[in-house]
């Protein structure tokens, strides 16, 4: 049997792992990386990266792979006796259903439906009262130290054990599984004579892992702390390290260096070393291990917000959301929509034009390009169901109070027809950006006069548009790097790439 540790690995990837390996692939993540988050082979991560890159999907193909030997009916049935009796084994579910199935098979199917076979935790029958002093009790010595639990001796019973996890639930990361494990080896002297708590390394690793889960330190680790705490250590810290006292790392040195990037928030590494006249290393050791600092690009924002742009902002924002707590269902009645530039041709992304090559073949090249002077302008308006309308912007045309007028007019009509439930109730809301062809008066009183209700959009706020987050650069990803000849094949493709999306 495969260890613990890889048995993920002789296990098929569930859709769920195949999207987040795709995600961090798109995101740069490494393969190294990738396989370390998602404790899988280098070799199933490829894979499913080159099947993506290549069709363009990541559920297994239908019909690929050997069929099952069960129907879907009997896989419900195995689900609903797993259900029914929590306590059954597999060797009973396979006598009882019949069917002509390993166990492994079995096992399989009742993981498919995140049913897994886990043993019960064991723990004391406590009542609300009990609870209460407990946790009381906890709190109050929840700030020991070593000194302090080593005045008493502990028993090994279930009620320590109980209390002991109970205080590390409390104090969170200052007590840890280093420090738990001195106490249950505490030494204490009563009249002149050491008392051990008794507690063999293995079922000291067993409680630490109900303690602290995942969080435990490994079993050689474990193994090695109980071997020096038996040989009578008390501290828990680490020893300091033997050799040439640090004359870099000093409190001044930091302090120094603290002040320089205060001062100057863009200077490398290099010129702080050079000013200081200690290593590149040391110095980089300082910023990023005793300053906790590191070197970020600037973000990039449509426009830099002044004080009350962003006290606007934020207000709208809690205005929003306090909507939305009010009445959970505002968002199903928003339509919201906006205006894009559809081309002929778009420059592709840096993960499009990526490719797989031979170590000894050269580096793919590829010469700069720009968008074709064919465009044309897309106007959507969408709700959480699908696309309410869209039309394109007439050749020679611009978009004015005249042509926004009319979409509104076409935008009433596609509701009418398309969302009876909204039009009948008219509690549906319009929301768009502050475009000036959409705030202008003669759009402003058309929409006041047919009683329109508007959702606020604070000014310079793309990520607050789902228009300029979701929708546009879904539709235009698949269109980058194709060349459309003609106004007519681009309004084709513009429409396919909608009825994909929703």
């Amino acid at each position: 049997m495969p260890r613990r540790k890889i048995r993920a690995h002789y296990e098929h990837m569930s859709e769920f792992e195949t999207g987040r390996a795709i995600g961090l692939k798109e995101a740069g993540w490494s393969n190294r990386l990738i396989t370390r988050n998602l404790c899988r082979s280098d070799a199933a991560i490829r894979r499913c990266w080159l099947k993506w890159v290549k069709n363009g999907r990541m559920q297994r193909q239908d019909g690929s792979g050997r069929s099952r030997a069960i129907t879907e009916r009997e896989d419900r049935a195995i689900v609903r006796m797993a259900v029914a009796a929590l306590e059954s084994t597999l060797s009973t579910i396979q006598r009882v259903s019949g069917t002509q199935v390993s166990k492994m098979t079995i096992n399989r199917r009742l993981r498919e439906r995140n049913l897994r076979a886990r043993r019960p935790l064991q723990c004391l029958p406590l009542t609300p009262v009990h609870r209460q002093v407990r946790l009381q009790w906890c709190r109050e010595r929840s700030t020991w130290n070593c000194t302090d639990w080593g005045r008493i001796a502990l028993v090994t019973s279930p009620v320590s054990y109980c209390v002991l996890t109970t205080v590390a639930n409390v104090s969170g990361d200052v007590l840890g599984s280093v420090w738990i494990l001195a106490l249950l080896l505490n030494t204490t002297q009563v009249h002149n004579r050491a008392l051990w708590s008794g507690i063999q390394c293995a079922d000291a690793f067993r409680m630490l892992t109900v303690a602290y889960g995942e969080a435990t330190l490994n079993r050689s680790n474990v193994y090695r702390w109980y071997k020096m705490f038996s040989e009578g250590r008390e501290d828990v810290n680490d020893e300091e390290c033997a050799g040439r006292p640090s004359t870099s790392t000093t409190d001044e040195k930091i302090n120094e260096v603290e002040k320089i990037i205060l001062a100057n928030c863009r200077i490398t590494v290099r010129e702080v070393a050079e000013d200081l006249n200690i290593s590149i290393g040391s110095c980089h050791s300082i910023f990023i291990n005793d300053l906790g600092m590191r070197r970020v690009a600037a973000k990039f924002v449509p426009k830099l917000l002044n004080c009350n742009q962003k006290q606007h902002r934020m207000n709208i924002a809690n205005a929003m959301l306090d909507s939305v707590r009010d009445d959970p269902n505002l968002l199903q009645r928003v339509i919201t929509g906006d205006e894009a530039w559809v081309y002929g041709y778009d420059v592709e992304t840096k993960a499009q034009s990526s490719q797989w090559k031979l170590p000894h073949e050269p580096r793919p090249k590829k010469a700069r390009q720009v968008r074709s002077n064919v465009k044309v302008l897309l106007t959507v308006f969408f709700d959480c169901r699908s696309v309410v309308h869209h039309e394109f912007l007439p050749q020679g045309r611009t978009v004015n109070k005249e042509y926004y007028l009319q979409v509104m007019r076409n935008l009433r009509e596609a509701i009418r027809q398309k969302r009876l439930d909204l039009w009948k109730n008219k509690n549906w809301l319009l929301h768009h950006d502050n475009a000036p062809a959409h705030t202008l008066l003669l759009v402003r009183d058309f929409l006041a006069k047919n009683n329109t209700l508007m959702m606020p959009q604070p000014p310079y706020s793309p990520d607050l548009a789902p228009c300029d987050f979701f929708l546009f650069p879904i539709l235009k990803r698949p269109m980058k790097g194709r060349r459309y000849a003609t106004l007519d094949e681009i309004k084709t493709a513009s429409k396919e790439e909608l009825k994909k999306i929703f």
